[in-house]
């Protein structure tokens, strides 16, 4: 849970030491990192909750720079007005910096690991990246 509320480069920065010093242990906690890009590897109902937890302020700055098959997904398993309202604010905001972009993933991060926590979602387990 620690690795998983870290910023991405420092996580992955973590890892690649760990990894140098302990394979195994290295291996253990990558299975159990949770990563912005495990909303992909979500079935269609637990993205649909993980979703319903977060606004499209949290949203949209968290999608903006996502892959595209992510963002494709998203859109795929929300209705078609909010679909619409998040598209909308993607396309209109100011370019969103890396800090914001964290900040908003994070909040992915966070709705995610809660659910899980609360067994109310699971996934697939393998780190992105």
């Amino acid at each position: 849970r620690v690795l998983s509320g870290v910023d991405e480069t420092v996580q992955y920065s973590l890892l690649a030491e760990i990894d140098q010093a302990d394979p195994d242990m290295a291996r253990f906690l990558k299975s159990s990192v949770v990563v912005f890009e495990d909303l992909e590897r979500l079935d269609s109902e637990g993205l649909k909750l993980v979703l319903s937890k977060l606004d499209t302020s949290v949203l949209a700055p968290a999608l903006k720079h996502a892959s595209s098959s992510l963002q494709i997904r998203v859109f795929d398993v929300l209705a078609e007005k909010p679909t619409e309202l998040l598209a909308l604010e993607m396309d209109e905001m100011a370019p969103v910096d890396q800090s914001s972009q964290q900040s908003a993933r994070k909040a992915v991060i966070k709705a995610m690991l809660d659910l899980s926590l609360a067994g109310r979602i699971e996934f697939p387990k393998q780190l992105a990246g």
